[in-house]
C-alpha cells in the first residue's frame, strides 16, 4: 500500500456549500475535489481512483443515490456517503439500500462530525487496499498455489455428501493430498491437530456442518505462511525475533484469502482469519477480544496452540506441560469452558486419567435434576448452556422447543451417575 494522500470527492450542485467545505477542510491532509455536476464527477472518477465520494441527495441532473450507484459500478472499492436534508429515517435507509451506500449524513452537519465520519470511511478504504495489495503479493510469490488448492478442494466438495457415512476419513485423505502439494515445513502436525479437533467437536456435540467448517479451518489455518517470503521455516513463536512481525501477523488473512473463491468454505474463512486472536485482546491480526471472536475460531486456535506445544511423540512430560499451559490460558487466550473440554480430550487421548462415561441424551430423554457434564452449543457455535447447568422442567421444555424450531438434532452430555440418579 502506498503512502499517497487519500483522495476525496465532494459533489453538490450548490457551489456555496462546496466552498464552505473547502474552507473548513483545507487542513485535513486529503487530496480533495469539489464538483457541482454529477456527470463531471463520474468523468473524473473514470480518470482516476477516489477513496471516498460524498454526494448531496437532491441535485437537478442526477440525484445522489443514482450518482453513487454509478460510482459503485466504476469503482467498487470507493467508500460512498450521501448527504440528505430529509430527516425521515426510513427514506434515508432506503437510499442506502438502493444505492449500496456505506452511510448517510443529515444536513446541516457539524464539521467535526463530518471529519470523523470521513476518517472512519478512509480507514475502511485503506484496509481494503491493503488487503488487495497483500493478495497481489501472495499471488506473485506463489504462482499456481491457488490453482493447486482449488484442484484439490474440488475433491472435497464431491465428498461432502458422504459425510454422514463416515466422511471424515475421506476428508482426511483428501486434505492429505492437498498438504503434499504445499511446502511441508510450514505445517507442524496438521493431522494431529485435525484429530484433536475432531475429538473436541465430538466432546462438545457441535452441529455437523459447523463442525466440518471448523475441521477444514484446522487443516488449512497456516497455508498463508507460504505467502510470506523467507518465512517458510516458522514453526514456533520463538523464531519471530528476527523476522518482520507485522508481516507475520497478516498470515491468517492470507490463509483465509486462499479460499475466497471456493464454494462451501465461508465459515472456515472466518475461523482461519480469527484463529490467532485471543480472549484478552492480545492476539492478531485485528486484536479482537471475548465475544467478538467466533467459537469456531477459538476451537481452531485452541487445538493448534496445543498441537504446537506438544513434542512430535506426544510424551507424557510434553502432554502435562501442555495442560499446564492450557490451564494458564483460561479466560486469557481462550474461554475457560473450551479449555476445560480440550484438557478432557487430551487426558483421555493420552490416557492420563480414566475417561468418564458420558451419556448423550436428546431433550425428550432428559429429566429434572440432571446436570450437564459438557457445555451445550447451538448449530452456529453459540454456547446455550454451560457445563454444570442444572436441568429443570422449564429448561428441558425450552430445549425441546429449540429442536422443534430448528429441526436439528440435539444431544446433551450427562454423566453416568447423573443419568442413573433418578
Amino acid at each position: 500500500m502506498s503512502n499517497q494522500m487519500p483522495k476525496v470527492m465532494f459533489v453538490d450542485d450548490e457551489v456555496g456549500i462546496l466552498q464552505a467545505l473547502k474552507r473548513n477542510l483545507h487542513q485535513s491532509g486529503w487530496d480533495m475535489s469539489f464538483v457541482d455536476d454529477p456527470l463531471q464527477a463520474l468523468a473524473q472518477l473514470k480518470d482516476g481512483h477516489f477513496d471516498l465520494v460524498i454526494s448531496d441527495m437532491k441535485m437537478p441532473r442526477m440525484d445522489g443515490v443514482e450518482l453513487l450507484s454509478q460510482v459503485e459500478k466504476i469503482s467498487p472499492d470507493t467508500i460512498r456517503i450521501v448527504l440528505t436534508g430529509q430527516p425521515e429515517t426510513e427514506s434515508a435507509i432506503d437510499a442506502v439500500n438502493r444505492g449500496h451506500i456505506h452511510s448517510y449524513l443529515l444536513k446541516p452537519i457539524e464539521i467535526g462530525h463530518l471529519r470523523s465520519v470521513m476518517e472512519a470511511g478512509l480507514k475502511v478504504s485503506h484496509e481494503q487496499q491493503r488487503k488487495k495489495a497483500m493478495l497481489y503479493a501472495l499471488a506473485r510469490q506463489n504462482n499456481g498455489l491457488k490453482t493447486s488448492i482449488e484442484s484439490t478442494l474440488t475433491k472435497v466438495s464431491e465428498l461432502q455428501n458422504s459425510l454422514s457415512q463416515g466422511g471424515f476419513e475421506h476428508i482426511v485423505s483428501t486434505f492429505g493430498t492437498l498438504l503434499e502439494m504445499l511446502h511441508a515445513s510450514v505445517f507442524s502436525q496438521p493431522f494431529r491437530a485435525g484429530l484433536f479437533c475432531r475429538k473436541l467437536i465430538a466432546y462438545l456435540g457441535l452441529d455437523a456442518e459447523f463442525a466440518l467448517q471448523v475441521y477444514y479451518a484446522t487443516l488449512l489455518h497456516d497455508i498463508g505462511l507460504i505467502g510470506i517470503s523467507g518465512h517458510h521455516q516458522i514453526l514456533s513463536e520463538a523464531t519471530l525475533i528476527n523476522i518482520d512481525r507485522q508481516m507475520y501477523e497478516q498470515y491468517p488473512i492470507i490463509s483465509s484469502a486462499a479460499l475466497l473463491d471456493i464454494d462451501g468454505f465461508n465459515m472456515a474463512q472466518t475461523f482461519i482469519t480469527q484463529h490467532r486472536e485471543r480472549y484478552n485482546g492480545s492476539g492478531f491480526p485485528y486484536r479482537l477480544r471475548e465475544d467478538a471472536i467466533t467459537t469456531g475460531a477459538y476451537i481452531v486456535g485452541l487445538v493448534t496452540y496445543a498441537d504446537r506445544s506438544l513434542d512430535d511423540g506426544g510424551s507424557a512430560e510434553s502432554v502435562k506441560s501442555v495442560i499446564e499451559k492450557l490451564e494458564y490460558s483460561k479466560d486469557r487466550f481462550y474461554p475457560a469452558d473450551l479449555v476445560e473440554a480440550l484438557i478432557g480430550v487430551l487426558s483421555e487421548h493420552f490416557n492420563l486419567r480414566a475417561g468418564e462415561r458420558i451419556h448423550w441424551l436428546t431433550p425428550d430423554q432428559l429429566k429434572p435434576g440432571m446436570i450437564l457434564t459438557r457445555s451445550l452449543y447451538s448449530h452456529t457455535g453459540i454456547r446455550l448452556l454451560a457445563k454444570g447447568a442444572l436441568l429443570n422442567e422449564k429448561l428441558i421444555r425450552k430445549l425441546s422447543d429449540y429442536v422443534e424450531r430448528t429441526k436439528l438434532e440435539l444431544h446433551l452430555g450427562i454423566s453416568e451417575s447423573e443419568q442413573t440418579s433418578e
